[in-house]
């Protein structure tokens, strides 16, 4: 396998762990980041902001990229399903 595609599996596997803890933590995470965006990085929330445009604009200024960024809108009163 060549390094490019050894380096995207590796970003998908860890989307999917960052998904995990989501899901696992969504009733914190809606007291925490209630109607927000958040930026999920090895199951950490580094970035959050209740305007997705504004959350990506974040996102790069520090990263210069949005890839390995997990993003979930957190909602405060209703129970969601990530697919």
């Amino acid at each position: 396998m060549s390094l490019l595609a050894e380096e995207e599996m590796g970003r998908f596997g860890q989307a999917e762990a960052d998904q995990q803890f989501v899901l696992a933590e969504i009733d914190s995470l809606r007291h925490q980041f209630p109607d927000q965006y958040i930026g999920v990085v090895n199951r950490e929330v580094k970035y959050h902001d209740a305007n997705l445009d504004n959350l990506l604009t974040k996102i790069r200024a520090q990263m210069k990229t949005t890839k390995g960024v997990f993003v979930f809108f957190v909602p405060s009163g209703y129970k969601t399903i990530a697919v």
